[in-house]
């Protein structure tokens, strides 16, 4: 009798265990944080200086800065995403001028400004 409380206490603590995995942002560090923040608001990249002006910490991993940046960039500087930007009437994001395709980009931006006004 004992053994089968212990058994169904056991399973019942276990099933209302939940998961702890991590959000994509909390694995990564400050700083790529940052660097993907900057680049998904479309700022143009952080030097060392504004960037212990903005943190207040003089230990800067401008490398995790630059990464978070990059994947910013990625996710940000699309066709589909920066016509959505154009339509909602904002000003073409500076992030997206370093990309490869930085003039395809404007051009899609700019056709979904001029439909707008």
């Amino acid at each position: 009798m004992r053994l089968g409380y212990v058994l169904c206490l056991t399973l019942l603590l276990a099933s209302c265990q939940t998961s702890q995995t991590p959000s994509p942002e909390k694995s990564h560090s400050v700083w790529y944080n940052m660097g993907l923040n900057d680049a998904m608001a479309g700022n143009v990249v952080k030097d060392n200086d504004a960037l212990v002006e903005w943190s207040g910490d003089t230990a800067i991993d401008r490398s995790h800065y630059l990464q978070g940046y990059q994947d910013g960039q990625a996710t940000l500087c699309h066709a589909t995403r920066l016509e959505e930007w154009g339509k909602a009437g904002k000003d073409f994001p500076a992030s997206c001028d370093s990309v490869e395709n930085a003039d395809q980009l404007k051009s899609s931006w700019q056709k979904n400004i001029a439909s707008n006004n």
